[in-house]
């Protein structure tokens, strides 16, 4: 009798040897046959997770179950189950997101809620935090605004009455999420969502997608909606690029092409293109695709039968196939929903991690060595430090080395932080360590033998909290009295560290007049003695 052990390996080594794939390779792969399946669903969604020191981390779903994996950093390690969790359900469909060092996970059968799991000591160990099970039981799936900090469920229900969307807020404890309203849309069920900066993106299934403007309280305005399109299905799910200028959806029905509308308008969606995979063409040509993700300029996508396929969205209107790997070449047709179920592409590796509904999960090397074109870095000022995020966009022909993060104090004299080794292409990074005051950060990089750089960008920070002594309540700043004395100027700044308003010998309380409603500001207050104190606070 053959071990496991046995069992897997010689799973894996059949199955890479009729793989289809192009400038794609399998780098890990984890199936085990004795999960349980669902008609022909054993595995279902896939999202990635860093930690702090650069470990990356695979979290997958099964029918009854939520995996995490340490992905070893190069393809001669392994992968190492962390941890696994039954949340109580046996569902066919589930969904999982992270922010900050959290998981959030749903199931679509069953009363499971919203689960909780703290990473903040992965790889070591996950921890299970609890769940939320009184204000829905089952959803579709959901969503992080990492820009807001909300939280949203799409497609839920309690007790079987359905629920369109669920805002919750994660800012004053990302561990115990607190709802703020149970939100009805007008296009009805939301099978998917996708928000970027509280503007949502929703699928609505047959009724097509809804754009939708949600406000602090969870009241929305309706900005546009895409209800009368060409090969028009069942609208699944979509995507918006990094500037917010184009959108990708995708249609779940069998032969529909995916869409991208250009949203330089956002009230007046315009559709730019339409295409799709078959890698069974010319015989069939009726695939049928999951999930899209947009990393720089390219779509990730998740098909059924193609697997992950990889397009270049550089010009909207003619996207074109650079890369892609088969998880399901077995096919010979494009009937039922066999395949790819989902594609996390932000890894800052650069590897891609997707799942196959019945052939598990894949940790997959883009092959195609990528030069720099550009570099978009922020910088953006958090209470444990300052997070920088970092895309790098490319092309085919690699001619850079040597890519590094740089720090300065006085955006004059530079040291080295951090090095990205070659070609990592998007992750976001926290300097632990910044100084008092504002901190200026660059990408240097060699190109045919020239150093280049980016232009310096910088964020405003201080470890000095006023601890209740200045606070913001509306759009009034207050001051303690017994303290009126001791500060003689008043600054107001966003998180960019973008200077707003400014007074001179301020008498509290102060009126806010420059700053955007809903939004985070972080106040100065100097002192008469030389120095500063700072706070955060929202303005309403």
């Amino acid at each position: 009798m053959k071990t496991f052990a046995a069992v897997l390996l010689s799973l894996m080594v059949s199955f890479s040897g009729i793989s289809q794939n192009w400038n794609m390779s399998q780098c890990f792969r984890y199936d085990d046959p004795n999960l349980p399946f669902r008609g022909p669903v054993a595995y279902n969604d896939v999202w990635g997770y860093v930690c702090p020191a650069g470990e990356e981390v695979g979290i997958i779903g099964t029918v009854d179950s939520i995996f995490f994996f340490e992905i070893a950093g190069s393809c001669s390690g392994s992968l190492r189950k962390i941890f696994s969790f039954k949340g109580g359900a046996s569902s066919i469909w589930r969904d999982i997101k992270t922010y900050r060092n959290y998981a959030y996970t749903t199931a679509d059968e069953g009363t499971e809620g919203l689960l909780v799991f703290d990473l903040e000591d992965a790889p070591d160990s996950i921890a299970f935090m609890g769940r939320d099970d009184s204000t829905f039981h089952r959803a579709h799936n959901l969503f992080v605004d990492t820009a807001t900090g909300h939280l949203y469920i799409a497609g839920a229900s309690l007790n079987n009455v359905g629920i369109s969307l669920i805002m919750y807020d994660l800012n004053p404890d990302p561990s115990h999420p607190q709802l703020i309203k149970k939100i009805s849309l007008p296009g009805g069920y939301v099978h998917d969502v996708h928000v970027r900066n509280d503007t949502a993106f929703a699928s609505h299934g047959y009724y097509g997608l809804g754009i939708y403007a949600i406000h602090p309280n969870g009241n929305f305005t309706e900005i546009s909606s895409i209800t009368n399109y060409p090969q028009k299905g069942y609208n699944h799910s979509s995507w918006v690029t990094r500037d917010g200028k184009n959108l990708v959806f995708a249609d779940e029905s069998h032969n529909m092409g995916l869409k991208i509308y250009e949203l330089n308008d956002i009230s007046k969606p315009k559709l730019a293109s339409i295409f799709r995979s078959a890698l069974l063409a010319p015989g069939d040509t009726a695939s049928i695709v999951h999930n899209p993700f947009i990393k720089d300029d390219y779509i990730y996508l998740a098909y059924y039968h193609d697997g992950v396929q990889i397009f270049n969205m550089a010009d909207p209107k003619n996207p074109y196939k650079v890369a892609y790997f088969d998880t399901e070449p077995n096919n010979t047709d494009y009937s039922g929903y066999q395949g790819c179920w989902g594609v996390y592409p932000y890894l800052p590796s650069g590897r891609v991690i997707a799942t196959d509904i019945a052939n598990g999960f894949f940790v997959i090397n883009v092959d195609i060595l990528l030069a720099l074109n550009d570099v978009k870095l922020e910088a953006n000022a958090e209470q444990e430090g300052i997070m920088l995020h970092w895309d790098i966009l490319a092309d085919q022909s690699s001619t850079t080395s040597g890519i590094e993060l740089q720090k300065s104090k006085d955006g004059i004299t530079w040291e080295g932080m951090y090095g990205l080794g070659d070609h990592e292409m998007s992750a976001s990074w926290m300097d632990h360590t910044p100084m008092e005051g504002q901190n200026y950060y660059r990408m240097t990089w060699m190109e045919n033998g020239v150093q280049k750089s980016t232009e310096p960008v910088s964020a405003l920070w201080s470890k000095e909290e006023t601890q209740g002594l200045i606070y913001l309540i509306g759009d009034e700043i207050y001051l303690q009295k017994m303290h009126a004395t001791e500060f003689e100027e008043l600054k107001i700044y966003n998180l960019d560290g973008r200077l707003l308003e400014s007074t001179i010998q301020p008498s509290f309380p102060v009126k806010i007049k420059h700053a955007i409603p809903g939004s985070m500001l972080l106040l100065e207050i100097k002192k008469t003695n030389g120095g500063s104190v700072f706070t955060k606070g929202f303005y309403k």
